[in-house]
């Protein structure tokens, strides 16, 4: 008995320390409900994701998406094509409201950082992709 005591004492110390945040973060990206889709010929599409987080009641403050035609810049938050910046939203289906339309046949790169309802910042979804149509 006093084994298992002295290990649940342990394994706090013994396991890699990571922030709660860090456990908040989206998954399950589409684009127009489709995932990774190819030929989109919307304008304007939708992008949407869910929330994986560990903790009871856990929400979404803010999000930012990040959109780019190089997966290793989009990887590390660069949205050279656009970048919606940090938005006070609970919504997780947001519509393409950026300045620059989206070129034909072209393959985009995007991810998405959410906040949690503490407002602190949860690491990046993996990228996902879309591949435009003739639009």
């Amino acid at each position: 008995m006093k084994f298992f005591t002295l290990l649940a004492f342990l394994i706090p110390f013994l396991l890699p320390q990571t922030s709660m945040a860090e456990k908040s973060h989206p998954k399950n990206l589409t684009i127009e409900y489709l995932i990774n889709p190819l030929g989109i010929d919307v304008a304007a599409p939708r992008f949407k994701w869910q929330i994986s987080d560990i903790r009871t009641g856990a929400s979404q403050t803010a999000y930012r998406i990040c959109v780019g035609t190089d997966s290793t810049e989009v990887a590390k938050t660069v949205g050279k094509f656009w970048d919606s910046g940090i938005t006070k939203s609970q919504q997780m289906l947001v519509v393409y409201d950026g300045k620059v339309p989206f070129a034909p046949f072209t393959r985009y790169y995007w991810t998405v950082q959410l906040w949690d309802q503490d407002g602190k910042k949860g690491k990046p979804s993996n990228v996902a992709s879309f591949e435009t149509g003739m639009i």
